[in-house]
């Protein structure tokens, strides 16, 4: 019997509020060191998906001042291997303060997968979307788990 998706995905997900602001996403991602998420409704129901690509763009943190700064910073740097200055950090997270929120900036069109997909089938998924993650859900369409590039690497690597 062939690995299935139920087996590596991560079953505990994190998720954004579809109405927080572009601000309170950047301090969760930081804070939580993760790069994306799927963003649901105040009744958990999954709307789409948001990345830290995605917050960049309109890089709408608000006021966010010192340590945080700094924080950010170094979180863009090691994720996406961009470096910015104090003022260009500020600057950005300036921009569009109070702008954004989660819904404005997710996207909407995921990828939804059953865990009862074979493993080899959500990886070459992923290759052929050239994504980092995909959402798995049950037979009642309710959210239960995350397959990411990770999981399956860690899969690949153990096998």
């Amino acid at each position: 019997m062939s690995t299935v998706v139920g087996d590596i995905m991560t079953k505990d997900v994190m998720v954004a509020r579809d109405h927080w602001s572009a601000k309170e996403l950047a301090v969760y991602f930081s804070d939580n060191r993760i790069t994306g998420t799927p963003v649901v409704d105040i009744n958990g129901e999954l709307l789409g998906a948001v990345s830290v690509t995605d917050l960049v763009k309109v890089t709408g943190y608000g006021d966010i001042k010192g340590a945080q700064v700094d924080s950010v910073q170094n979180y863009f740097s090691s994720f996406l291997g961009q470096s910015f200055s104090e003022g260009d950090a500020q600057g950005l997270m300036d921009m569009a303060a109070g702008s954004f929120n989660v819904r404005d900036i997710m996207t909407s069109t995921i990828q939804k997968i059953s865990p009862e997909l074979a493993v080899k089938e959500a990886a070459k998924l992923l290759v052929d979307k050239n994504i980092h993650r995909v959402f798995v859900i049950d037979n009642n369409d309710q959210l239960v788990g995350i397959c990411s590039s990770t999981d399956l690497l860690r899969y690949f690597s153990q096998t």
